[in-house]
């Protein structure tokens, strides 16, 4: 998968070399994401059409954070924001 941009981000988080983030890849991507109160939300889309039949098949999706550890998340499949750019839930 990898990062996409999206209309909602207003900051982004800068990548830079794998090694850096402990992880085996050659470069880490810079990451738009949308900061919020509490919360940061990011954007992500597959790579390839045989990701994408590899998680229509297995309906898996795998989470990679280094660190011994990571803060509570939530993935979603479907539109995190409304049509007006608003996050659901939000008044």
């Amino acid at each position: 998968m990898k990062p996409t941009s999206f209309p909602q981000s207003n900051d982004t988080l800068t990548g830079g070399p794998g090694e850096n983030y402990g992880v085996d890849q050659e470069t880490v991507p810079d990451l738009e994401i949308y900061r919020g109160t509490g919360e940061v939300i990011s954007c992500w889309s597959f790579d390839d059409w045989w990701e994408r039949l590899s998680v229509l098949f297995t309906g898996r999706v795998f989470l990679r954070v280094a660190g011994k550890t990571h803060p509570p998340l939530w993935l979603a499949g479907g539109r995190v924001f409304n049509s007006g750019g608003r996050k659901k839930g939000d008044r």
